[in-house]
């Protein structure tokens, strides 16, 4: 009963030890990557998200028109450069690390709750100021018309009109500009308009539980740390033997590990098969023209960035344990069969085995058993003649020498 019982514990604890082994790498890989905003700030550097935003919005709204002709799109030649000067990296690199802040401040119970505000008047009044000195420079260009000219704007007007007062049209064209809704409609943004979901509800209030997981997450990993160790003692007393506790102990590490190992590198060869390409498709996607640069493209660069470090980190994590795993399972075995077979080695038991097998040699059991029937033959020894005479001459010199010593004594 008591046998069956230590079996059973040493199965259940060697299961939980394998898949607690996998699930403390887990936590130290991802407690090391996204519980740090410098690092979220290295991956947006490294999918060049900053130069690459602005393109991605703009190509959203390419076909957008500010005037009556088709040339007055967006995404034309002429105003396509525009929009994107007026919106450096550096914008949007300040907006993003808004937002990454607000929501690290509020895990961290520094705030109550997500809020962040982004500014972006500056862009607006340098893309309004671009198109408008565009527009103006242009109609300055002109010749005078011949005739009156009506249903015209500055963008398509053919030549100056007689009278025109240019410097109300450059003002309406301003006020204009800074009214329509294509052309960064809200100046402000905050955690209220977004990054919310269907409901309008930020991240804080739509999923709360957030926090608490990363608040205790250093708890979670002492935890898991305290309980592979409990775990681990139990293995080693349960064993009947101090190496068979260490073999069995290593190859539960090992098994843990090498099995998060294995995932991890399955993941890694088959992410690009789903569209998930790595640095060099990432260095490839930053190098396309604006006209290709999309929401879908620059979202799957940044989750190919987030998953290979989650991979290559779990990998540097997990070898260690995988290296200390195995070098005790290999030390056990090696002492178990070295106690076995004490200074013999395995070729020449194999080759022993062999020829006892195949009757050319006698085994260590049958000399033993002939030795003992020989004895059993013979429970006492037989002496020789020549032994018999050399006692009797022994005794005789024994009888001379009694004699002559109780003479002389009397």
């Amino acid at each position: 009963m008591k046998r069956s019982l230590r079996i059973a514990l040493l199965l259940t604890s060697g299961t939980i030890l394998r898949i607690l082994v996998a699930f403390f790498i887990l936590l130290l890989t991802v407690f090391s990557l996204y519980t740090q905003r410098s690092y979220i700030y290295s991956v947006l550097e490294r999918t060049n998200t900053y130069e690459r935003l602005p393109k991605v919005i703009l190509n959203s709204s390419a076909n957008q028109q500010i005037g009556q002709d088709e040339k007055t799109q967006l995404g034309s030649d002429i105003f396509a450069p525009i929009i994107i000067e007026s919106t450096p990296p550096e914008v949007a690199e300040l907006a993003a690390q808004k937002v990454i802040n607000a929501h690290y401040d509020w895990l961290k119970d520094r705030t109550d709750s997500v809020e962040f505000s982004i500014d972006l008047s500056s862009s607006k009044e340098a893309i309004v100021d671009g198109i408008t000195d565009y527009a103006v420079n242009r109609y300055l260009t002109l010749e005078e018309c011949d005739e009156a000219v009506s249903g015209y704007d500055f963008f398509s007007v053919p030549c100056k009109v007689v009278g025109l007062d240019i410097d109300a049209q450059e003002e309406s064209l301003r006020e204009q500009l800074n009214n329509t809704p294509i052309l960064l409609k809200d100046t402000t943004y905050t955690h209220e308009n977004l990054l919310t979901d269907n409901s309008g509800k930020s991240i804080d209030r739509f999923a709360p539980w957030l926090k608490d997981i990363y608040r205790n997450f250093s708890f979670m990993i002492f935890l898991s740390s305290l309980a592979i160790v409990i775990l681990i003692i139990i293995n080693l007393l349960g064993a009947t033997t101090k190496i068979k506790g260490i073999r069995r102990v290593g190859k539960i590490i090992f098994q843990g590990s090498s099995g998060f190992l294995f995932t991890a590198v399955i993941f890694l060869l088959i992410l690009p098969l789903f569209g998930f390409g790595f640095s060099g498709s990432i260095s490839e996607s930053s190098n396309l023209p604006w006209q290709e640069q999309t929401y879908d493209r620059l979202f799957n660069d940044i989750i190919s960035e987030l998953a290979q470090d989650f991979i290559l980190r779990g990998l540097l994590y997990s070898m260690p344990f995988a290296l200390i795993g195995a070098s005790a399972w290999l030390y056990g075995s090696y002492q178990l069969e070295k106690e076995r077979h004490t200074g013999v080695s395995l070729g020449s038991r194999l080759i022993k085995a062999t020829l006892e097998n195949s009757g050319l040699v006698s085994s260590e059991d049958d000399k033993k058993k002939k030795t003992k029937k020989h004895k059993s033959e013979h429970p006492y020894p037989i002496a020789s003649s020549e032994a018999k005479a050399a006692s009797s001459k022994s005794r005789s010199r024994k009888r001379k020498k009694k004699k002559s010593s109780s003479s002389k004594t009397k």
